[in-house]
């Protein structure tokens, strides 16, 4: 299992159907072993890039695969209306193309004019204000905090976001209990800026 969770190609099929529509799948350990695993955090694993290969040139060839994914992705996610299931993939790509020379994706949303960071990263995202939480319990700061972006985080706070907010309700697709903080996020997913 450690071997499997640390190859790259691998850690690409995990990739492939945790950001499918129907992201539950079943890991078969052995002829008598069966796991159902449904969170990011029901393995250990890590960014399709940062896996294992033999053959190091498949890396850069996974980027354009893991790109598609992920667009495929939010585009599921806005087609469906699951806003904060499109926030959080839009900002996790820096964890999920991390390791990859690929660059992120962007421009599903036309760009604001004269905006700062923190206002573009509201209107991509779909966010009106900083002081308010969606549906999942989550503030634009939680989302800044699995992004990682240092100047989109310093420019929120600027903007008076709470720092000590924490999520009103869990988020079983990611496996965090509700009182997680943007340092909680941002720290989990080494962002170390």
């Amino acid at each position: 299992m450690k071997t499997w969770c640390s190859r790259g190609w691998c850690r690409l099929e995990r990739a492939a159907r945790e950001l499918s529509p129907k992201s539950a799948w079943i890991l078969i350990q052995s002829e008598t072993s069966i796991e159902v695993v449904g969170t990011v955090l029901s393995l250990p694993s890590g960014p399709v890039g940062e896996g294992d290969f033999e053959i190091e040139e498949d890396r850069q060839k996974l980027a354009p695969v893991m790109r598609q994914i992920l667009i495929r992705k939010l585009l599921h996610c806005l087609r469906v209306g699951d806003l904060p299931g499109f926030r959080r993939h839009l900002n996790l790509q820096t964890v999920h193309l991390r390791g990859l020379q690929v660059e992120p994706v962007s421009g599903l949303l036309p760009s604001r004019e004269g905006g700062d960071d923190a206002e573009e990263f509201l209107h991509q995202n779909g966010s009106r204000k900083i002081g308010e939480a969606d549906s999942a319990g989550w503030w634009p700061l939680h989302y800044a905090a699995l992004a990682g972006n240092a100047e989109v985080l310093r420019g929120l706070l600027e903007k008076r976001a709470n720092v000590n907010r924490r999520t009103s309700k869990d988020q079983p697709e990611l496996g965090f209990p509700f009182g997680t903080s943007a340092l909680d996020l941002a720290v989990f997913f080494k962002h170390h800026e």
